[in-house]
């Protein structure tokens, strides 16, 4: 048992120091400023759209209600096939902002493929339609893209507080993405990103066949595109790291909304390359695996166990809280924090949850779609 403790012990060891290279990654990420300099090239806002009728107008007057003097840019709004007025919504609202229709083809990918190839500037920013920007977001984007000429950006995503478990929940998710994604492409170990808040150039777009290697999946249009620029153009990919970088997404309402948006993403996993992400999303089941087995066993050991899987809970709760509250203050996020020891011990049935799903795959419901 106390060879078996010390294994334990070294696991959690580990796991630290997994965090801490991660929060270094973060630290090391060269913070973009938005400049007020003149940015001459023009820029193409990319929204794919379905069923977004609730959202479609606050997330077109974020953009334009934000600091965008001096900035030659166009909106696009791509409807896939919404069974409400998303389209018409933005046509009677914004004269301004074009709006395309799929035709035979459907999904997210579809849309997106349809509006960077009807964008008239090489610089493609792609957001989702439920979520508004922040005030210098647009100004941020264009920054970095004078500044570090990439192929392509990723930027951050966030969702509003609202006082609940639900809404800190994905808070935290958020924010641990966010370091996950910085770190990887400071380090040039993985690429992965957000496709609420992300950047190509057309050129680039063209070049690499757009996302006709992966339409059959049906999510994952950010986590393939990237992984593919990434694959042609090594080190051209920037991370926008900035509060004013952010987008701020539309939470889940309830929670079987959250367990099927992440059921969806979850099943893309097996079409995705064993990289060190997927190393870090092991280890980290691994660890809850870990700690639930020495509950599971106390009757056997005598209560030794429970009091080690004790510890690592204690331990790895310091390490996480550590490791959140850090981003955290980064974007001003405190007061969801105090719903983080029921957000840590829920993770345990939700990494469960979604490590039985990315090796199941299978159906899921999206917008009035079944997906397979």
């Amino acid at each position: 048992m106390i060879l078996f403790f010390f294994i334990c012990i070294a696991v959690v060891i580990a796991y630290a120091y997994m965090l801490m290279a991660i929060t270094d990654g973060w630290d090391e990420c060269k913070e973009t400023v938005p400049s007020r300099n003149e940015f001459s090239e023009g820029v193409s806002i990319i929204v794919p759209a379905r069923n977004e009728s609730q959202h479609i107008k606050s997330c077109v007057e974020s953009i334009i209600n934000s600091d965008t003097e001096g900035i030659q840019y166009e909106i696009i709004v791509v409807d896939d096939h919404s069974d409400d007025d998303t389209g018409n919504i933005v046509r009677e609202a914004f004269k301004e902002v074009k709006v395309l229709t799929l035709d035979a083809a459907q999904g997210k990918k579809a849309a997106t493929e349809h509006g960077i190839q009807s964008a008239i500037h090489d610089h493609c920013i792609l957001i989702d339609a439920d979520v508004t920007v922040s005030s210098s977001w647009l100004r941020a984007h264009c920054t970095i893209w004078r500044d570090e000429r990439p192929k392509f950006v990723a930027g951050p995503v966030l969702c509003p507080y609202k006082e609940d478990l639900l809404s800190a929940f994905q808070i935290m998710d958020f924010l641990s993405m966010a370091q996950i994604i910085a770190n990887g492409i400071k380090r040039r170990t993985y690429h992965i990103a957000n496709g609420a808040n992300m950047a190509i150039s057309k050129k680039t777009f063209i070049e690499i066949g757009g996302m006709k290697d992966h339409q059959h999946v049906a999510s994952g249009d950010d986590m393939f595109l990237v992984r593919k620029v990434a694959e042609h153009y090594p080190g051209r990919i920037a991370y926008l790291k900035h509060p004013q970088a952010l987008v701020m997404t539309n939470p889940e309402q309830s929670w079987s909304d959250l367990f099927r948006q992440r059921k969806r993403w979850a099943t893309k996993t097996n079409d995705l390359p064993r990289d060190r992400s997927y190393n870090i999303q092991v280890y980290t089941f691994f660890i809850h695996v870990l700690i639930l087995f020495n509950f599971a066993i106390t009757p056997w050991t005598g209560g030794q166990s429970f009091f080690c899987g004790l510890f690592m809970l204690f331990i790895k709760g310091c390490i996480d809280f550590l490791f959140l509250s850090k981003i955290g203050s980064y974007f001003e996020i405190r007061r969801p924090f105090k719903y983080f020891i029921l957000a840590f011990l829920f993770y345990f049935f939700y990494i469960f949850f979604m490590a039985f799903h990315a090796v199941k795959g299978g159906e899921y419901q999206w917008k009035g779609r079944e997906v397979k």
